[in-house]
């Protein structure tokens, strides 16, 4: 997260990281993110998503 304020949900536990952090989500554990400011993201995946993939 670049600059702004997010609720971030993973499973069952719910937190707010600040500017600047970072979080890993795993990749079937149900998650919900809301954006509460205005709020640049970076989002990396690994392996590579089929759906973004542009092979």
């Amino acid at each position: 997260m670049i600059t702004g304020r997010i609720l971030l949900r993973v499973g069952g536990e719910s937190q707010e990281p600040g500017e600047g952090a970072s979080y890993l989500i795993p990749g079937d554990a149900p998650h919900f993110v809301q954006a509460l400011a205005p709020t640049p993201l970076v989002e990396v995946f690994a392996p590579v998503r089929e759906e973004f993939s542009s092979d």
